[in-house]
Parts: structure tokens; sequence; C-alpha cells
């Protein structure tokens, strides 16, 4: 498509902008999205194409930009890191680091859906035609529309078990897109100039060569804003596939607590039932030490009495004049 430059291109790039930051947004949720609904190894296996390739990015970003490189840690428990030294070609040079994986993703997507296609052993069809429309609401919908083709090609109509894997690698690196929150930190500064610069020179392009056509910053604003549509439709399906497994935990975590609660009442009952028969046991203790108590009170009476009585009836004796006589 041709542009007509007079407000298009500065339009088009602000559109960018916005999808891009929609992009880094729904890539957050989908990562929040697996890390919460899948036990901590399972998403460690889920993440772990996408962990790799991030921190492959940053590395060879450090590479370009000449940074010294400390220490590489494509995977672990917590993720993956790559720590380096002060980055070279200042706040430009700490972008492309920081941003690195926004393009070393979308690459490897690319070179993933080749190989899948190209390998006749895969049995895959993942042909898909750039839309260079500079639409970016129709891009997206053109790329849904495609993608959702692919699926049923490749899964209904091809059968092909080996489309799963690909769509495994595909959600992974999608969900490993955005910029950690100190990748952020460390490129804001160069991200703003940048886009004072990529929006100046829109401005140009527009009010000062009106009469100028631009194909190849054209092409490349359409390029850019086509992966960046792929990006958000891949984002969409990995939240898609991602939903049922967040029903899934969710409804184990509420029958692991229902279990617990029930555990919980159990062991309350049994304390109870428990105390109870103690306290019934007190009270039997106490009942057969008030009965004999009252028993041997009884029995002191009665000795008593026994001997009073005797005592009577010696006094009697003593008494009688019969011994006198």
């Amino acid at each position: 498509m041709t542009y007509a430059i007079q407000v298009s291109m500065f339009a088009e790039v602000l559109n960018i902008f916005f999808w891009f930051a929609a992009l880094v947004l729904i890539s957050y949720l989908l990562d929040m999205l697996w890390a919460y609904s899948l036990w901590r190894w399972v998403y460690i296996i889920f993440a772990a194409p996408g962990i790799v390739v991030h921190e492959l990015s940053h590395y060879l970003a450090c590479k370009i930009t000449f940074t010294e490189v400390i220490r590489v840690k494509l995977i672990s428990k917590s993720g993956g890191s790559v720590t380096h030294g002060p980055p070279k070609g200042g706040v430009f040079g700490q972008v492309l680091i920081s941003m690195a994986p926004f393009i070393g993703i979308p690459v490897v997507l690319i070179l993933f859906a080749i190989l899948f296609d190209a390998v006749s052993f895969f049995n895959c069809d993942l042909r898909m035609t750039p839309d260079l429309s500079g639409n970016m609401g129709q891009m997206i919908i053109g790329t849904l529309s495609s993608a959702w083709d692919l699926i049923h090609i490749n899964l209904w109509d091809n059968g092909s078990p080996w489309f799963l894997l690909y769509l495994y690698l595909a959600a992974s690196l999608t969900a490993s897109l955005a910029p950690s929150k100190q990748d952020f930190i460390n490129a804001f500064v160069g991200l703003i100039v940048i886009i004072l610069i990529l929006g100046g020179w829109a401005l140009v392009l527009d009010l000062v060569l009106e009469s100028w056509e631009a194909p190849v910053a054209t092409f490349l604003v359409d390029l850019f804003s086509w992966v960046v549509a792929v990006g958000l439709v891949m984002s969409i399906f990995g939240l898609l596939i991602g939903l049922p497994f967040l029903l899934i935990k969710k409804v184990y975590q509420w029958q692991k607590a229902y279990e617990k609660q029930r555990k919980k009442e159990k062991k309350k009952e049994k304390v109870r039932r428990k105390k109870q028969k103690e306290d019934e046991k007190k009270d039997r203790d106490r009942e057969r030490r008030d009965e004999k108590k009252r028993a041997n009170e009884i029995e002191k009476q009665r000795k008593k009495i026994e001997m009073s009585e005797r005592e009577m009836e010696d006094d009697t004796i003593s008494t009688n004049p019969e011994d006198d006589i």
C-alpha cells in the first residue's frame, strides 16, 4: 500500500505505540496467568523455551553493543538473567539490550514457523502472508483469522501432532516477550528519547516532506505493525489456552481448601469428643469420689451410733441394782 504522506505517518506511529503497549500488557498478563495457573515446576517447563530465547536476546544485544557480559543464567527456578556491565552507546545501547526480546523472540517465532512448514516430517502448513495494509485493526483481525485457519488446517485436516509442539513453543515465546520490570527501569529514559525521535521523524515526513513518499519507511512501519499484530494474536491465543488451566487449578485449590476445612472440622470434632469423654470421665470419677465420701460418712455415722449404743448399754449394766445385792 502507498501512503499519501500527510498526517497518516504520525498517526500510524502513535497507533503502533498504542498497540505495542497493549502487547506488552497482554504479554505480562499471559506470563502471570501461566505462572499462577501452573505449578512452579510445570511453569518452568512451559516457560523454558521463551526464557532461554529472552535471555539469549539480551546476551546477543550485549555482544552487538560491545558490552561486557558478567554472568549468564539461561534457566533456573526463578527464571533467567544476564548480568552485564555499563552498556556501550549510552541510552540507546541500554534500550537495545533491555528491549532485545522484542526483536529476538519474533525472529525465533518466524524461524520456527519456517522450520515446521519446510520440514515435511512435521506435516505442518504454517504459511502466513504478512498483512502490510497499514491498518492495525485489519492486521489483527486478519492475523487472528489466519491463525485460526492454521489451527484448523494442521489439527483437523492434516492431523499433525507436531503442530501442538509449535503451539507450545509459540505460546512459551510469546509469554516471555515482555521485558522485565528491571529492563523497563533501565530503558525508560532511552525509550522516551526514541519515542520522541520517532514522533518527530513522523511529523517531518507528514508536514515538511508532504510531497515526498517514503516507501522504505512505510514498509518498515507496516512490517513492525504486522509483528506487533502477530504478537497480540499469539498472546490472545495463549490467554484463551491458559484459562482452562486457571479454572482447573482454581477448582483444585477450592477442593483442597474444602478438604482442609473438612479435616480441620473433623479434628475439632475429634478434640471436642475427646474433651467430652475426658469431662465425662472426670464427672464419673467425681461422682465415685463423692459416693465413696458419702459412704464413708455414713459408715462413720453408723460406727458412731453403734459406739454410742454400746456406751449406753454399758452404763445401763453398771447401774443395775441387782449387782449390789
